[in-house]
């Protein structure tokens, strides 16, 4: 509790001062086209991102820390591939708003550190981009030079991912160590063909790039975090905020309306600390804040009464609230007893709550908005579909039949999340009826996400989000043995034989019809419990511009956007900031 006061007085103390960051397929926001006389250079871009309630853990390769990347790292470190923004987001087509936090179809990514790439059934080429440069800091150049990004570098940190705790996706799939085969060309030998390695090593949020020099200067330090992006560290303070600076020599450009501009528009990067809702939104109010990604449910109307000059973007990103058993403990290694929890969870009411009782119900594995994969209702497993039929007294009597005739006690975890609160008080109401106690534990999301990947809790977890948009990726990542979002801990031989068949097919013509009964047999076995698919809302102030509403150009963190975006200052002057 001291804690949580302490961090709320900094957050008080941050919106009252904020001398940092001082006024300087969903909704169509208002249009946000360039100024008048075109882009502009200079000012404070201040974002509110999906990890922006607590400090950022760890950022070394080895403590495996996926939410450095999704809040922190990614705004200096970038990726090999990203979606292509200007031609296929609001700049360009609004073909693709990239609005899934885990699935960006290929069709519309580009090279980004890679400038091409070569896959085949053994072994994979990669171009890395030249003249692209690596950006130490001042203080960073006691250790790291001002160098090129060179294949040594790509090929290293590839390596480092393996070996690092979250590297398990790359068993049986290379057969040793990347390597480099000139200054430019990487080569990566296959032990076993996997559809998505290009997936893992380009776009997924772990994959930015980080110099071997790091790996020998205090990793685990914020202040040592090295990139080739368009931000380089200037300074954290804890419960307070990180600020980045402008990198001025970086190397990507931008064409709008027929000149060629370089990026980043902005001079300096704020990324705030606040672990309370309401004052984030009070800091949106008054203009200390530019951009809030994903604010509460709860806090939504009072976003919405701010009123002129401030645009929505509502989409689906393509997951959803779950449970997540610890299928490696009693009782929830017992298929039977997570089957009847299911029966007796009447997830209408999440979906209420959520804002999302609009939507299909079903949403996992794969959604209704990805035909090709999805199991249609009158394809699915009985014990499937009786599961989505809430009935109490049949769950009362499911757990009586798998030996639990008297109910059962077990804990819950969740964060420190307003959200996630009233999801287990509506869970702990709904599962008394059927005989199950729960116990919810809070915890802050550092803490509560180790746990959750180490499959550390004791019986069931609320995490951030059940993954359901790319059709091979999710059942991979979330449900073979050892995998390392597989939170429940589920270990089936033949779901992972199904699912690496799935891996292994080059067409994906052929891969719909494997992943549907892949589907099928990992909701029988029900390691998870999908509740509800999530809808989600971007604020951001009318004077950003070249921002539409696009949610990520990657595997979840919106930092490869920010390059583009400028800020007008009449405007904001005009609103008062």
């Amino acid at each position: 509790m001291k804690t949580k006061i302490i961090m709320l007085v900094l957050a008080l103390a941050l919106v009252s001062a904020f001398s940092f960051a001082s006024p300087g397929g969903g909704e169509q926001p208002q249009t946000t086209q360039a100024s008048a006389g075109g882009p502009q250079y200079g000012g404070t871009l201040t974002v509110i991102h999906q990890r922006s309630k607590g400090d950022p853990p760890s950022p070394a390769q080895k403590d495996s820390q996926v939410q450095a990347i999704e809040g922190w790292l990614a705004a200096m470190q970038e990726h090999g591939i990203l979606g292509d923004y200007r031609k296929f987001g609001g700049m360009g087509t609004g073909e693709f708003m990239f609005e899934f936090s885990d699935y960006i179809p290929w069709k519309y990514t580009k090279g980004h550190l890679f400038e091409s790439w070569e896959v085949t059934l053994d072994h994979a080429l990669i171009y890395v981009r030249q003249g692209v440069y690596w950006a130490p800091n001042k203080d960073q150049q006691a250790w790291m030079p001002v160098r090129e990004l060179v294949a040594e570098d790509v090929a290293f940190d590839i390596n480092t991912f393996w070996h690092a705790s979250w590297g398990t996706r790359f068993n049986g799939t290379l057969a040793k160590d990347t390597y480099a085969v000139d200054k430019y060309t990487v080569r990566a030998d296959f032990e076993n063909y996997n559809s998505q390695f290009m997936y893992y090593i380009g776009d997924e949020d772990r994959a930015v790039y980080s110099p071997p020099e790091l790996e020998d200067n205090q990793p685990n330090l914020w202040k040592n975090q090295v990139g080739t992006g368009p931000f380089i560290f200037k300074s954290y303070t804890v419960g307070s905020n990180m600020t980045l600076d402008k990198n001025p020599n970086y190397w990507d450009k931008v064409t709008i309306g027929g000149k060629e501009y370089q990026m980043p528009f902005v001079d300096k990067l704020v990324m705030p600390i606040i672990p309370d809702d309401a004052t984030i939104m009070s800091a949106m109010r008054t203009g200390k804040v530019d951009v809030v990604f994903q604010p509460p449910v709860g806090q939504w109307d009072n976003y919405e009464s701010i009123g002129k000059g401030l645009n929505v973007y509502t989409f689906a990103p393509g997951n959803g609230r779950a449970i997540g058993f610890n299928t490696k403990v009693t009782p929830f290694n017992n298929v039977k007893v997570r089957q009847a929890i299911a029966t007796g969870t009447d997830r209408m009411v999440i979906a209420k709550l959520l804002r999302s009782d609009g939507k299909p119900i079903r949403f996992w594995p794969q959604p209704p908005t990805n035909p090709d994969f999805f199991v249609k209702d009158s394809d699915l497993p009985p014990e499937v579909a009786s599961m989505y039929k809430y009935d109490a007294a049949k769950a009362k009597q499911m757990l009586a039949d798998a030996g639990y005739p008297n109910g059962l006690k077990t804990e819950l975890l969740v964060r420190n999340d307003a959200l996630d609160q009233d999801v287990a008080a509506i869970l702990k109401e709904q599962w008394a009826k059927i005989g199950v106690d729960i116990d919810i534990v809070t915890m802050e999301p550092s803490a509560h996400a180790q746990k959750m990947y180490a499959v550390e809790y004791k019986g069931m977890i609320i995490p951030s989000g059940l993954d359901a948009a790319n059709p091979v990726i999710v059942l991979s990542s979330e449900g073979k043995t050892g995998a390392y979002y597989n939170f429940s801990g589920y270990s089936n031989p033949e779901f992972d034989a199904m699912v690496t068949k799935i891996e292994q097919e080059m067409d994906e013509a052929k891969q719909a019809p494997m992943v549907r009964e892949a589907s099928k047999k990992i909701m029988t076995d029900s390691p998870y419990l999908p509740l509800a698919q999530a809808v989600s809302k971007i604020y951001w102030w009318d004077y950003i511009k070249n921002y539409y509403g696009e949610y990520s150009l990657d595997d979840g963190t919106p930092h490869s956007m920010f390059p583009y975006w400028w800020i007008d200052q009449a405007e904001k002057k005009s609103l008062g900031f």
